[in-house]
């Protein structure tokens, strides 16, 4: 094609014809070309560096898909004109029209072996989900069955094909690119919520104690009634002279600068738990001090989702008043983008875990965050038939797991078996803890509250 390109399709016919809020509605519709790589990270207990192999592997095909679409969209828009496209067979169609009927025939070869190569990563990486749910308890156990000789999910893969096959009989193939579309974009944008998650929230660190800017550690323990002096045990746990088991060494997790470890001689994290607490010279912003840790993120990336949503919207529903300077419009884009960037200034303060020893995703989160966002704008460009199909999609699979997976699910019951068997905390001290520590206090000086309190009588009585 690229021999019989002709470069006034480019410049006669217009190269964006459509504008860019055109490029973005056909890219939308387009990703599915995209969805395929996603197998590889399935595949990840068949790898033997998993940490290793899977990001490149990842990263080699998203960009051998990308060139190979380039070239494929160049050289079809260089050898015919845009509008004589047509859209249900646009490479043996533009070719016919030229009397070009052996590179026809082997552009049809090329199209059916790409339809099958499609259905067999269909068939490797789908079966593959519905038994890691099943498995987990998520979905029906039956569908987790493994064939003794080939080893092999052999009824996910069947109900995951009658399932491809009825799609794709009642619905026609753009519904479904659209439908596809949509639910890969959502399920990327999820991902990336939770690579930031991931990166400034450990599950551990969900009963931690908040910050406050007055103490190193934000954690002031009421419990006069079984240590005697609670204002002195406040006091020596903010100086870091007590620790969860009672013995001297800095609570929470943090140095004073020039206090020994870190960078500079500023805080440094020990066992992670300055992951999702603000960094040492922020903790002073008066309301992110008073969050327990990893929350502040979680906030500011609803902060910024909701400020890319409703950018996304202006930019598409006001896209002629901006483009004509329309004062509202403007100031109301500068505003999304005014909530996206303090969004953005919020996670920046807050401290991330960097002691990932597997493969992490590099610059977070400006890269999750910028996928994020172009995910949405694609998602934006989509037709609302498509949204309507989407939620009755997702409303199904909401009562299969609220109805069977919640119950069923194995992780959640090892979850809530753990939390059972664990003591509940008062701050980052439990009771039963400070209580025991009380103890072994007392028990090492030979007094107790009862004893100290029967000589403060007998040294007042005459």
């Amino acid at each position: 094609m690229f021999s019989l390109a002709n470069t006034a399709n480019w410049s006669s016919h217009a190269f964006m014809p459509y504008h860019f809020s055109g490029v973005l509605s056909g890219a939308a519709t387009c990703f599915y070309a995209f969805i395929g790589f996603d197998a590889i990270s399935v595949s990840s207990e068949e790898a033997k560096t998993p940490q290793k192999s899977l990001p490149i592997a990842t990263g080699v095909s998203v960009l051998v898909v990308t060139i190979l679409l380039v070239l494929a969209s160049a050289a079809l828009t260089l050898f015919q004109p845009w509008e004589l496209i047509d859209k249900k067979a646009a490479f043996t169609s533009a070719l016919a029209d030229r009397q070009l009927p052996w590179a026809m025939i082997i552009t049809g070869i090329g199209s059916i072996t790409g339809i099958v190569a499609a259905l067999y990563c269909n068939n490797y990486a789908m079966p593959r989900v519905v038994y890691a749910m099943a498995t987990d308890g998520l979905l029906f156990r039956q569908l987790a069955y493994v064939t003794p000789v080939t080893k092999v999910p052999i009824v996910a893969i069947i109900a995951t094909s009658l399932l491809a096959a009825l799609l794709a009989f009642l619905l026609d193939i753009e519904a479904l690119a659209d439908f596809l579309s949509i639910g890969t974009l959502i399920a990327y944008s999820i991902v990336a919520c939770n690579v930031i998650i991931l990166r400034y929230l450990r599950p551990q660190m969900a009963n931690y104690p908040p910050i406050d800017a007055g103490q190193d550690t934000a954690t002031e323990v009421d419990e006069a009634s079984i240590c005697g002096d609670a204002a002195d045990d406040r006091r020596r746990i903010s100086d870091g002279c007590l620790d969860a088991d009672g013995k001297a060494g800095n609570a929470g997790g943090v140095n004073r600068p020039g206090a020994g470890g870190g960078d500079g001689g500023g805080p440094t994290s020990q066992l992670g738990e300055n992951i999702g607490r603000l960094k040492y010279y922020f903790r002073n912003i008066p309301v992110l001090r008073r969050m327990n840790p990893g929350i502040g993120p979680i906030i500011a990336l609803l902060v910024i989702i909701a400020g890319i949503i409703g950018a996304s919207l202006t930019v598409n529903i006001g896209l002629a008043d901006l483009s004509r300077g329309h004062p509202l419009a403007v100031l109301l884009l500068i505003f999304f983008i005014i909530v996206i960037l303090f969004g953005f200034f919020v996670m920046l303060v807050h401290e991330q875990d960097k002691d990932i020893e597997t493969f992490k995703v590099p610059v977070v989160p400006l890269i999750p965050c910028l996928a994020i966002s172009l995910n949405i704008a694609l998602i934006m460009k989509l037709q609302a038939l498509t949204w309507i199909r989407f939620f009755v999609w997702l409303a199904i699979g909401l009562v299969i797991y609220f109805t069977y997976g919640l119950r069923n699910s194995r992780e959640n019951a090892e979850r809530l078996q753990q939390q059972s068997e664990k003591m509940p905390l008062s701050g980052s001290l439990s009771y039963q803890k400070l209580h025991d520590t009380k103890q072994q206090q007392q028990a090492a000086t030979g007094t107790t509250d009862a004893e100290k309190k029967k000589e403060a009588e007998a040294a007042g009585q005459p």
